[in-house]
């Protein structure tokens, strides 16, 4: 049950991402991977700055560890 839950809250927040991208990024990353890679290349908004640190409180280095290492490459 547990499993089931993580994996939807999962899926969830890569349709919120893309809804909220418009689809600029691949469809099965996390809002925190998008926004990590932007602040990672200096390209994250003041938005995207205040949602990292939000989710800094949940987990430490959140959107630095959601990072999707392969499409690191394919980023803007």
């Amino acid at each position: 049950m547990k499993r089931r839950l993580s994996n939807i809250i999962i899926g969830l927040d890569q349709f919120l991402q893309v809804l909220i991208y418009l689809g600029n990024y691949t469809p099965d990353e996390t809002i925190s991977g998008v926004i990590g890679r932007k602040i990672r290349a200096n390209k994250a908004n003041i938005v995207e700055k205040g949602i990292c640190w939000f989710l800094r409180l949940l987990q430490a280095k959140q959107c630095i560890k959601n990072i999707d290492e392969q499409k690191e490459k394919h980023f803007e």
